[in-house]
């Protein structure tokens, strides 16, 4: 098996999470070890309040952020972070770690990793490894910085509105993973 980048990507509500959600599923019906994490939303009505981080090598759930209170901007995005959210990303998204596995996702790849912040020490390590492929979850608008930014110009990018965006990524991901 040869590494591979493919990025999930489409603007906010788009179903990036949820479309990786269900690849993830069907992946570990098909007994592919997957590694990494996803961001599993919180929302009340039409406002994210927070996120939770599912570790996908053991399926823990761990807090990862909340929203800001108005006015305390202490990141260039609008939520804290929990430390034990960040250290069990840390860990899911650890290389050695993932080198084990044939699929890694890392959701989302946003505006802290762009400046260099949130997982992006993380990238480059992820990026090396020979053999998993490496699943980004990346809003539409920061797709060109991250291909430019990590050299990813053979990535194969799938929008997450594309109706058939769950078969494509299936047929990239199982053909890729073995």
């Amino acid at each position: 098996m040869s590494r591979a980048v493919v990025i999930i990507t489409g603007p906010i509500m788009s179903g990036k999470s949820t479309l990786a959600a269900r690849v993830v599923d069907e992946l570990r019906r098909r007994g592919l070890a997957l590694g990494g994490m996803v961001a599993r939303s919180l929302w009340n009505g039409d406002d994210r309040y927070g996120f939770d981080m599912v570790d996908l090598a053991n399926g823990s759930v761990t807090p990862l952020a909340r929203k800001q209170p108005a006015g305390a901007a202490r990141y260039p995005v609008p939520f804290d972070f929990f430390e034990d959210g960040l250290l069990a990303g840390r860990l899911a998204l650890d290389p050695e770690r993932c080198a084990a596995c044939d699929v890694v996702f890392l959701d989302e790849v946003g505006k802290l990793e762009v400046a260099d912040q949130g997982w992006a020490p993380l990238m480059p390590p992820l990026l090396a490894l020979d053999r998993p492929v490496v699943v980004l979850i990346i809003r539409d608008f920061l797709v060109e910085t991250a291909l430019a930014k990590w050299s990813l110009h053979e990535a194969h990018v799938v929008n997450a509105s594309d109706e058939h965006a769950y078969e494509k990524l299936l047929n990239l991901l199982i053909l890729s993973g073995k």
